[in-house]
């Protein structure tokens, strides 16, 4: 993570705007964290992430399937095509 102090940022915006898209940048004020940027590519995933979190359901669905796996009680995609054929 790459840490600019914000008197930098406007000066800065172009280079700040193409080292997102590498890691993120956080942005200080005396010396003390403020603020992040980070892609907009992140941000949609972390978005993505907290609906996922946020859904009992689906973490639920998630945890049956993790279970599953541990215990072997999944079908392989090879078999699954073969059941498929037939």
């Amino acid at each position: 993570m790459n840490t600019i102090p914000s008197t930098e940022v406007g000066s800065h915006i172009d280079e700040i705007l193409q080292e997102v898209e590498q890691e993120i940048v956080r942005i200080t004020r005396h010396n003390k964290p403020k603020a992040v940027i980070i892609s907009y590519e992140l941000y949609e995933s972390l978005l993505e992430t907290l609906e996922i979190l946020s859904d009992s359901e689906m973490i639920e669905s998630i945890q049956t399937a993790e279970r599953e796996i541990a215990e072997s009680e999944y079908v392989n995609w090879e078999d699954f095509k073969r059941n498929l054929e037939n």
